[in-house]
């Protein structure tokens, strides 16, 4: 009996290793508005300081694309808001295209080259820890040109008296490039995402090394009986 409990104990300790290197993956937290409504949700690894999986919706824009810059515990800023950490995710906006037509041939337009939200947070990040204060800056940087007329034909009556203004003959442009501009936020809040019926690693654990043992005396007994 002795002997089998002591070869089960270690393949239970390996799995119960095994077990709790598979709990240090990133885990989802939760970006909330002043309602306490969920309003985005991004993979966070706090040990390794990285985080993917990003989708914020809403007001703040939609953010998917998987590359972001992650600084833990290290102050900084986010907009005008001095903070302790700082995310920042890149947002399915960049390349669409914006037109509003005024009529007649003329026209504006509006071209993302890129744009970004950067989420900042007060205070050391746990798991389970809580609400943190999050402050958000939203960043655009665009290209915007707008095509008016600078010349109407004029019409006139048979008499030669003018009657009004006629179509266009000579249109326009202009154009500002790499617009930067920002939006700030705050009233936020950031949060882990609650477990789910979690069962604490500890007990599952233990529960595994019992059941291992228990199995061990079991086929121990089997073999007295033969």
């Amino acid at each position: 009996m002795k002997n089998q409990l002591m070869n089960t104990l270690p393949t239970a300790a390996a799995l119960l290793l095994a077990s709790n290197l598979a709990q240090a993956v990133p885990m989802t937290w939760e970006l909330l508005n002043n309602s306490m409504d969920v309003v985005g949700t991004f993979m966070l690894d706090i040990d390794t300081q990285t985080t993917s999986n990003a989708q914020i919706s809403g007001d703040l824009g939609f953010y998917t694309i998987p590359s972001s810059f992650t600084f833990l515990n290290n102050p900084t800023s986010v907009g005008p808001y001095p903070v302790n950490n700082y995310m920042k995710f890149f947002s399915t906006a960049a390349g669409q295209v914006y037109r509003t037509d005024f009529g007649n041939g003329e026209y504006s337009e509006v071209r993302i080259n890129d744009s970004a939200i950067d989420i900042g947070v007060t205070g050391v990040l746990a798991v389970g820890g809580g609400l943190y204060d999050a402050y958000i800056s939203e960043i655009y940087n665009f290209d915007e040109t707008t095509v008016y007329c600078i010349s109407y034909d004029e019409i006139y009556d048979d008499d030669g008296n003018y009657i009004g203004q006629g179509p266009c003959n000579f249109y326009d442009q202009y154009g500002s490039y790499n617009i930067e501009s920002g939006y700030s936020y705050e009233g936020y809040y950031l949060r882990s995402a609650p477990a789910v019926g979690a069962v604490p690693i500890a007990a599952t654990g233990w529960l595994m090394l019992l059941g291992l043992a228990g199995l061990g005396l079991g086929r121990r007994q089997g073999f007295r009986g033969h």
